[in-house]
């Protein structure tokens, strides 16, 4: 059983092919966490925001960042609450905008993507 053994020359072009394929490959990778993290985050923000007007709606005098801390599913950081009460007759109208920078992958090398979300809701 004879095995042919491949010229230097091929071995070295397998070389270069793959060390130019594998930076591009990563690229692809980290931009696809980082995409998932974006529509994550939106998601989360969406939510929040929604659970701020619901009980906004309820009780208006409820302290609406500690309501966006606790129904934020995950993260730390500080979030960007706007509320804004509209009144048009006997119907009020809560807007609640919520804010949130995405952490990830891009943040390494450029400024860390934010997402916003606005909810409105008729009040009792």
């Amino acid at each position: 059983m004879s095995r042919r053994l491949r010229p230097a020359s091929e071995r070295a072009q397998a070389t270069v092919e793959f060390a130019l394929v594998v930076p591009v490959l990563l690229i692809v990778m980290l931009a696809f966490v980082q995409l998932s993290l974006v529509v994550l985050t939106k998601f989360a923000v969406t939510h929040t925001a929604r659970e701020v007007a619901r009980v906004l709606a309820i009780d208006p005098t409820a302290d609406p960042d500690q309501l966006a801390a606790d129904a934020r599913p995950f993260g730390s950081g500080p979030l960007d609450v706007r509320i804004e009460w509209r009144s048009s007759g006997s119907r009020r109208t809560i807007v609640v905008r919520v804010g949130d920078e995405v952490e990830g992958p891009a943040g390494l090398w450029f400024t860390s993507p934010k997402v916003a979300t606005t909810v409105a809701m008729l009040g009792e």
